[in-house]
């Protein structure tokens, strides 16, 4: 089982167009496992930080953000927003100095302390 996380730099404003039309914008080339979970992060404050998660879908048409032709769409699905969380310290020590290579372009994550640390703080009700 793995992770994967797409990271909105500092762009509250991109993140909230994704959440509000439920798709992700990848800059580079990238491809998921159907039905992957996919963990949205952000940079706040000199930390990483999850705020919400959902399932990945297809490729879509659908692209709302200001430079469509930067990004390639994925719809998303079951989103769930959480108390946004740091990830910047288990990131160093699960990944090592290159974790930002994995903030870059969404690779599937596997590293166990990781998956489980993102994982569970969510809960299905």
């Amino acid at each position: 089982m793995g992770i994967y996380l797409i990271c909105f730099g500092d762009s509250e404003k991109n993140l909230e167009i994704a959440l509000k039309a439920n798709v992700i914008g990848i800059t580079q080339n990238a491809f998921f496992d159907e039905k992957a979970s996919a963990y949205m992060v952000i940079k706040r404050q000199d930390q990483w930080v999850v705020v919400a998660r959902a399932s990945v879908g297809r490729e879509t048409n659908l692209n709302p953000f200001a430079m469509p032709n930067k990004f390639r769409t994925f719809e998303i699905s079951n989103v769930e927003l959480c108390d946004p969380f740091s990830i910047s310290d288990i990131l160093r020590s699960e990944l090592g100095a290159m974790y930002g290579l994995v903030l870059r372009s969404p690779k599937l994550i596997t590293a166990p302390g990781l998956v489980s640390e993102v994982a569970d703080r969510f809960h299905i009700l």
